[in-house]
């Protein structure tokens, strides 16, 4: 894999976190890494499997594995918050951490008991940022296999769904209710089975670009195929969209990628073989493309969208104009996380009924006012200055499926869906894990 860290240099003064551990042999600390990492991606899978992690209330009894995990991964110092390059990244989210209690605390919530939800949450994702980036650092096993799990994983739920098109029992029984029996995999909602197929088939996809055999690449691109295809048939207008540009954005890497290197010393007949692999490889991208932009064009036409719509684009605004005359009526420490819902009637521009905003980022403004969307404002900020330009495929392929899922948060709730909070913190720590050394003694060789 591209960017593996060949050894970790020692830690200078400057970088010494403020939160010293405890002694530990390390030994012990690799250990508690790798069962901090282990059980991010356990959960991860469980919550897919428990209806796509859609219900707050059943995530609840996995999150306390993710606390404990990270309280002894900070007791040995497998996770060190406020080191140099990530002081602010940590002091930012740490924050919008304290927030929920001091609302819980004052009396500003108007429903503590959902706000208590709201944060065991948001601690949850914090939870898996952390010990991802700090635990995966330099972890060989992580950098190589993490990207093929998530692929994997999108094409095994993209087989779910489109199985679900002929055998459902609605098929079976010889009806078809549209809200049940569209192809959505474990989910409940065809937008949420969207996002997840939004964070992981650009790993697909990058696999398939940089496989050195051309049978590795063609199976890495099916399985991006099959994902883009359930997503264009389960009828998510908003997923096709984002898929489409994804898809597009990993052409022009991959053929970014596909330069030759003028250091190259490959015999005549090894670069004919190399071109024409990235021929195909590059027609078969293309070929999906041109597919993608055809369906997301008209998604309706499969899925018989035109009988369960949902709201319009026109609603959608409108929801979202509640949602700021909220913030405006509390505009610094809002009404309290996760309590949208409870007050929405209050500032209502129609007559839907509503538990989110189908914005994120509104409702977050709604429910934790000015302070609590600087804070989020400056995680987000100092995480892409942290970050750094990027430079290996991972890298590039990390900030595309975190940009589809912040683009589809702007008309939709992905990040109150437990499994995809969850999974766009595991891959911004992905992402993290795989940036340079803060310091000069770092060495990254470059695969």
């Amino acid at each position: 894999m591209n960017g593996l860290i060949a050894s970790e240099p020692p830690t200078p003064r400057s970088a010494t976190p403020i939160f010293a551990p405890i002694p530990a042999h390390p030994r012990l600390r690799r250990w508690c890494q790798r069962a901090g990492l282990i059980s991010v991606g356990a959960i991860a899978l469980t919550l897919v499997l428990a209806f796509g992690g859609v219900y707050p209330n059943s995530a609840l009894p996995a999150y306390a594995v993710l606390y404990l995990a990270l309280l002894v991964n900070l007791a040995v110092g497998g996770v060190r918050l406020l080191q140099s390059r990530w002081r602010w990244v940590d002091a930012s989210l740490l924050v919008c951490l304290l927030l929920p209690l001091a609302q819980i605390a004052t009396g500003i919530s108007v429903n503590p008991a959902s706000s208590e939800a709201g944060w065991l949450q948001l601690l949850a994702a914090a939870a898996a940022f952390w010990l991802v980036r700090d635990a995966g650092r330099g972890n060989r096993v992580l950098l190589h296999w993490g990207p093929r799990l998530l692929a994997i994983t999108a094409g095994l739920l993209a087989l779910e769904a489109l199985a679900q098109l002929a055998w459902t029992p609605q098929r079976v029984f010889g009806y078809f209710p549209v809200s049940v029996a569209t192809p959505m995999g474990p989910f409940v909602n065809r937008d949420d089975f969207a996002v997840f197929i939004e964070l992981t088939v650009p790993f697909a996809l990058m696999l398939g670009s940089r496989a050195r055999r051309f049978e590795q690449s063609l199976l890495w691109c099916a399985l991006a195929g099959l994902a883009l295809a359930s997503v264009a048939v389960s009828g998510s207008l908003g997923g096709g969209m984002v898929c489409t540009v994804e898809l597009a954005a990993m052409l022009g890497l991959h053929l970014r990628w596909a330069q030759p290197s003028p250091q190259s010393r490959l015999s005549r007949h090894s670069r004919e073989l190399a071109n024409t692999h990235r021929r195909w490889t590059t027609g078969g991208m293309v070929a999906l493309l041109t597919s993608a932009v055809v369906i997301a064009s008209r998604p309706s036409a499969l899925v018989y969208r035109m009988h369960n719509p949902g709201p319009s684009l026109v609603e959608r605004f409108s929801f979202i104009a509640s949602a700021l005359s909220m913030a405006g009526a509390r505009p610094w420490l809002g009404f309290g996380l996760g309590t949208f819902a409870i007050k929405y009637p209050q500032f209502a521009h129609s007559n839907a009924i509503l538990a989110y905003a189908h914005c994120d980022y509104a409702q977050w403004l709604a429910e934790m006012g000015t302070i609590g969307a600087l804070a989020a404002t400056a995680a987000a900020l100092c995480c892409i200055r942290a970050w750094g330009r990027p430079t290996k495929p991972l890298q590039w392929t990390c900030l595309v499926a975190l940009a589809g899922c912040a683009a589809h948060a702007g008309l939709e709730f992905p990040f109150h869906i437990p499994v995809l909070a969850l999974m766009f913190a595991l891959i911004a720590g992905l992402l993290s894990a795989n940036a340079p050394w803060p310091w000069s003694q770092g060495r990254v060789v470059s695969a």
